[in-house]
């Protein structure tokens, strides 16, 4: 349960720019990658491992036996959508995915995010 004061204005994350729906969508959805303690170390969620192929390129590994509210299995062609979701420039948080210029994917658990332009490496080890 999740208590605050006022209404959020979309559960999709892509088109919602509200704090407030930030907190309910937080409660919803997971990330690849998310962040822990005073250090900001990177811990997988949705990627069990992801690794640094060269300066613009990342790939990501996901977890096992991830599965939505209706049974389906998580793929890396849900992973694709998402990001062209964020990278649609009619959606509000399009400003967030400027950075990405395509998303590939390897197999059904493995997807490559390249970027456009260099990123700082980051190692999931």
């Amino acid at each position: 349960m999740v208590a605050i004061g006022e209404e959020g204005e979309s559960l999709d994350p892509p088109t919602s720019m509200l704090f407030t729906s930030e907190i309910y969508q937080q409660h919803l959805f997971d990330c690849l990658v998310g962040i822990e303690g005073e250090e900001f170390k990177p811990v997988g969620l949705l990627a069990e491992k992801w690794e640094t192929l060269n300066p613009t390129t990342w790939r990501f590994y996901l977890r096992k036996g991830v599965k939505f509210h209706n049974g389906k299995t998580l793929d890396a062609e849900d992973v694709k959508y998402s990001f062209e979701q964020y990278a649609d420039p009619k959606n509000r948080r399009s400003v967030f995915a400027r950075g990405i210029a395509r998303v590939e994917i390897r197999n059904a658990s493995t997807v490559d995010l390249i970027t456009s332009s260099r990123s700082r490496p980051c190692s999931s080890t």
